[in-house]
């Protein structure tokens, strides 16, 4: 069967009062389609564009836009993080966190919420991007590009999180 791309996740930080450097991640997936150009971060990724060039006329889109459809659970989550400001998504290419993938214990199937924690520094900023993937390991395009502060002081933490916009 031809599975399409899925649609990037959802996005949300938090942490605790009292937390000296862990950050909670959390990734939710979207159901739906979309129209919209592949965006490519590691090499690997040129493979799935030619598969996507492939079967691209099935779909009636302009030339470079690709069809981008969930409807289920993704398999995992892929996290990227830098510690400098990128210019471009091509910056977060080698850069990948972690796979994010939550199991229900008895039956093995995947959860349509995950979350994962990440050690911080306090009050220094770290930028993030993620992307879903499908059964077919095929990738979303990336999130927007989170820009993350944990900001300290002396008996409180909190979180600043703003959208980094890329040249």
């Amino acid at each position: 069967s031809i599975q399409s791309p899925p649609l990037r996740p959802h996005v949300s930080f938090s942490t605790k009062m009292q937390s000296d450097s862990k950050i909670k991640i959390s990734l939710s997936h979207q159901l739906g389609h979309d129209v919209q150009p592949f965006e490519s971060i590691e090499t690997s990724d040129l493979q799935q564009l030619d598969f996507m060039n492939l079967f691209a006329p099935n779909f009636s889109t302009q030339a470079n836009e690709y069809y981008f459809h969930s409807d289920g659970i993704p398999e995992y989550y892929e996290v990227y993080r830098l510690d400098k400001k990128p210019k471009s998504y091509d910056d977060f290419a080698g850069n990948k966190l972690k796979d994010a993938k939550s199991f229900f214990q008895e039956k093995r199937e995947s959860s349509s919420h995950v979350s994962v924690n990440d050690l911080v520094r306090p009050n220094r900023k770290y930028y993030y991007m993620f992307r879903a993937v499908n059964i077919h390991n095929h990738v979303s395009n990336p999130t927007i590009v989170y820009e993350v502060e944990m900001i300290q002081d002396a008996d409180d933490s909190r979180i600043v999180v703003i959208e980094f916009p890329l040249d």
